[in-house]
């Protein structure tokens, strides 16, 4: 009966280990993609804006350095709706008018926008030190949204 009662024990501890084994791949794929830096979670966070799905990615640049240093850039193509929705939430979270007025500490969104554009909203915010910043820009020409964040 010891025999019997050791060999079940020995059994369902095998059953753990084989379930262990089979959910903990699962598990970190499924936190993996549940948190990964998509385009989209990336420029809603720093825009404040709902990015429709139905938006294109035309450029998504994530380069970061082991300090934190480093630099974000994504671009959207636009649907006629979505940039209706866009504009009305720009409206509504208070984005200045176009053209940018401030001067930038890097000008790597002007890779990306006319610098004279008149049409449309952007929203820029510096930090303290002067040289990090983020900027999105809601371009009507050329029915773009553009997020540049660069940390120094």
């Amino acid at each position: 009966m010891e025999k019997n009662f050791i060999y079940h024990i020995r059994s369902a501890m095998n059953k753990k280990h084989l379930l262990i084994t089979a959910l903990l791949p699962i598990a970190f794929l499924v936190i993996y993609f549940a948190t990964r830096r998509t385009p989209y979670k990336v420029a809603e966070i720093l825009s404040g804006l709902e990015v429709s799905k139905k938006s294109k990615v035309e450029v998504f640049e994530d380069d970061w350095g082991i300090t934190g240093d480093g630099i974000s850039v994504i671009v959207f193509n636009l649907h006629k709706e979505v940039i209706r929705e866009l504009s009305e939430q720009c409206i509504t979270a208070n984005y200045q008018k176009l053209p940018i007025k401030e001067v930038l500490p890097l000008y790597t969104i002007y890779n990306y926008i006319n610098r004279l554009d008149a049409l449309g909203y952007y929203r820029l915010v510096v930090d303290d030190n002067g040289m990090s910043y983020h900027i999105v820009v809601l371009d009507l020409n050329k029915n773009k949204l553009v997020v540049v964040n660069e940390i120094f």
